[in-house]
């Protein structure tokens, strides 16, 4: 899949209406069988009230952090599940520490 935005927009409806097409061809891409499975891998994990490990790398990292957020918070609001959820990519300041002072490959040793 091409990265977005793969050109200047000089018009928002422009770039709006390519945002949307970037969109709906990654939606298409989706695998529906695969989405159930990681759903129901997860609902086994707060059902058994495990510790959900997420990470990311760059951007992915922020996406780590949110999806602990989304669990920790929105799933939890108004329902019985209460989520564990831990992100490997967040506490910036341990990990650069780890790998500064110790190696980058000991950082989740901790």
């Amino acid at each position: 899949m091409a990265l977005f935005p793969d050109k200047p927009y000089l018009d928002i409806s422009d770039y709006v209406s390519g945002y949307g097409e970037t969109i709906k061809s990654a939606f298409s891409t989706l695998n529906s069988d695969q989405l159930r499975m990681a759903a129901s891998t997860l609902e086994d994990a707060v059902n058994r009230k495990a510790t959900i490990f997420v990470c990311g790398n760059g951007g992915s990292a922020a996406i780590s952090n949110h999806f602990v957020c989304d669990h920790l918070k929105g799933a939890s609001i108004g329902t019985n599940a209460h989520p564990k959820v831990c992100s490997l990519s967040t506490n910036i300041e341990v990990t650069t520490a780890i790998a500064n002072d110790i190696a980058y490959d000991n950082i989740f040793d901790f």
